[in-house]
């Protein structure tokens, strides 16, 4: 603080003492707040340390603050309609009395709860007593308040509890059907068709392994009759080539295969199968066919023997053209004026043919002519 000479209150005073209260600390008769400077001009007391004004103007950070509290207010003004809307708006859920439906048909007690607008949930089990599709229990009991669309669960009869059937599936029919006798139950066996499954084994049961069924009642057995046969196919017509192709891709094998005459059929046709066309045949078995062949043309007979007129009346029937030689044998051979030999040999394939006829020798003839003084006989035969 600066003294003031001109103040005449401190004229004749002697100096000041060292007041451990500073000078501004104001009192109760002296304001300090403001005192008359010697010139007349007012002057401001400092108190406590100098206050740091910025002085400078931030315009950018003004403008994104407000920016910033509108979006506040508005979100805040959004929210709160929401939930006045929300609030007028709301309704209450209907609440719904749970009926009694204990010993009802199933279908009726599931009618009335959805006609309430409740949820059914049915759930089945075994009883001995209360018959099948009956209802036995329900949760919540009956009585009990709920709201349109909450959840009833029903507990319905399934009937008796019986026998569970056993698993015969992969077992061979004859044991599956003992099995079955031993829990009281008896076998119905179905034969189908399987391409993998060897013939004889169950590939299913009706009921099911582990599901339930009535004492004594049949359990289907569905067994495998191993894979689908073949079927001959229509090759007869065909000619042979063409009708073995078909016999294999009918996954069949050609047997045995005979050819002969087959009158009305073209030589190289099939005449015939075995089996049968059209017929099941297990897949690999063999089909026999009989392959027309040209018309045998027939042997010569066997005409030693014969006398000459019955062996050429024979060869001319089978249209045989015959020619005849002679041939001596002794006056005693008792084949004189038979056929001793033929070419071609009998059974022969049929061609001209040519036979020997045996004949006797000659009769002998004598001759006498006489000379004077001689006489001269010759005999010929």
């Amino acid at each position: 603080m600066t003294d003031r000479p001109d103040d005449p209150t401190r004229a004749d005073s002697p100096p000041p003492t060292a007041d451990p209260t500073p000078e501004s600390t104001p009192t109760a008769h002296t304001p300090a707040a403001q005192t008359p400077a010697a010139d007349g001009d007012d002057r401001i007391t400092e108190i406590g340390a100098p206050e740091l004004v910025d002085t400078q103007d931030h315009t950018v950070a003004t403008v994104v603050g407000g920016v910033l509290l509108m979006l506040v207010i508005i979100v805040g003004l959004f929210g709160i309609t929401s939930v006045i809307d929300e609030a007028a708006s709301g309704r209450e859920v209907p609440v719904v009395v749970v009926p009694r439906l204990s010993n009802r048909p199933v279908a009726q007690a599931q009618t009335q709860l959805e006609r309430l607008g409740l949820i059914v949930d049915i759930r089945y089990q075994a009883n001995e007593r209360v018959p099948v599709d009956v209802v036995i229990e329900q949760t919540p009991i009956a009585g009990a308040r709920l709201e349109v669309g909450e959840r009833v669960v029903l507990g319905v009869s399934d009937g008796p509890s019986g026998v569970r059937v056993p698993n015969t599936v992969g077992q061979p029919v004859a044991d599956a059907t003992r099995l079955l006798s031993v829990v009281g139950l008896a076998a119905g066996p179905v034969e189908v068709y399987d391409e993998e499954v060897p013939a004889g084994v169950v590939l299913d049961s009706r009921p099911g392994p582990s599901e339930r069924s009535t004492l004594g009642a049949s359990v289907e057995l569905i067994v495998s009759k191993g894979p689908e046969p073949s079927i001959v196919p229509e090759v007869v017509g065909l000619t042979s080539p063409e009708g073995l192709l078909q016999i294999g891709r009918a996954e069949l094998n050609v047997g045995e295969v005979t050819r002969k005459a087959v009158e009305g059929v073209d030589p190289g046709t099939i005449a015939s199968v075995d089996p049968a066309v059209g017929t099941a045949a297990p897949r690999g078995s063999r089909v026999d066919i009989v392959v027309s062949a040209p018309a045998d043309p027939g042997t010569v007979p066997d005409l030693v023997g014969l006398r000459r007129v019955t062996a050429v009346e024979i060869a001319e029937s089978l249209g045989i053209r015959v020619s005849a030689s002679n041939e001596i044998v002794p006056a005693t051979d008792r084949r004189i004026g038979l056929v001793i030999s033929q070419s071609p040999v009998a059974d022969s394939p049929r061609a001209a043919m040519s036979i020997v006829i045996a004949v006797g020798p000659p009769p002998t003839t004598t001759t006498t002519t006489t000379a004077p003084g001689a006489a001269t006989t010759t005999t010929r035969p």
